[in-house]
């Protein structure tokens, strides 16, 4: 939702009003603190100016593989990867930030 926002360069107000909610809700949907429901995803693109579009494609056997081996991890495991996960992605939009021209 944040990007469909962004790429319409609408502030969260806007976009709040657009869809007759406040700031907050949104706020919370970008966040990912609250999922909105699919109805929601899509006047929210519609609002934007985008549409959704979604395709059906066949499974990965890998994904599979991937979701086993993380139902047999322990929370602490899966907690310790996802804050990994999180520094790396941190680093990135760092580095991104940096390498981005200033001017």
């Amino acid at each position: 939702m944040r990007e469909a926002r962004r790429r319409a360069e609408l502030t969260q107000v806007q976009l709040a009003r657009r869809l007759g909610t406040s700031q907050a809700a949104v706020w919370r949907w970008e966040r990912g603190v609250v999922e909105p429901p699919w109805s929601t995803v899509l006047r929210a693109a519609s609002a934007c100016g985008l549409a959704v579009c979604v395709s059906l494609q066949g499974v990965d056997p890998d994904e599979w593989r991937l979701v086993e081996a993380g139902r047999n991890r322990s929370p602490a495991d899966r907690l310790h990867e996802l804050e990994r996960y999180s520094r790396f992605v941190r680093a990135g939009r760092k580095a991104m930030r940096r390498a981005q021209p200033r001017g």
